[in-house]
């Protein structure tokens, strides 16, 4: 297997593990692709009222879309029907991702419910076959990092990894490029 080469996708349950694995690990992937699944607990079960503060703070483990400026590290392409309310999912990441200038391609099924259209799903994986045939960068891997966590259970991405945090659950960031020299 050429690690450089492997596709991460999946739709429906397997979408929110995608939108999981892919955002907590993007260096392990040469592409990503969620078909809706879901992204943040709270929209997901349509819930308003907060949890218990010792719960709500692990949410910011599970909930992906804290983790959206991983998008940056990993070519990631969603799809949602139109007709489908699991397209929440794809709306509320690209709605994250879009201020923090970081790229996500969302596709749209028209007039579909909970199922991927011929002409979305072509799409869907001639994006995946393409990075495939890229890979990820070779080692040392990409020379810019833009890297989020809110746990050292997920802490590395390429070259970068985080040994200690302020707060545990809280959101950490790190940016860094190699330099000229190396």
């Amino acid at each position: 297997i050429d690690g450089r080469r492997i596709t991460l996708w999946g739709f429906s349950m397997g979408g929110a593990g995608a939108w999981h694995l892919g955002l907590h690990h993007p260096s392990r992937w040469s592409s990503v692709g969620a078909g809706a699944g879901f992204v943040d607990y709270y929209k997901y079960q349509k819930r308003s009222d907060p949890l218990p503060a010792w719960q709500d703070k692990t949410l910011r483990i599970y909930d992906s879309v804290n983790y959206a400026l991983n998008l940056e590290n990993v070519p990631f392409v969603t799809y949602g029907g139109e007709l489908d309310p699991q397209l929440a999912a794809s709306l509320t990441m690209q709605a994250a991702a879009e201020p923090l200038g970081v790229p996500l391609e969302v596709i749209v099924g028209p007039q579909m419910g909970h199922k991927f259209d011929d002409e979305s799903l072509q799409k869907f994986m001639a994006f995946h076959a393409e990075h495939a045939a890229q890979g990820r960068p070779v080692p040392p891997g990409r020379g810019a990092i833009r890297f989020t966590t809110c746990t050292l259970r997920y802490n590395q991405c390429e070259w970068l990894t985080l040994w200690e945090l302020d707060e545990q659950y809280e959101p950490a960031t790190v940016e860094s490029h190699v330099a000229d020299d190396g």
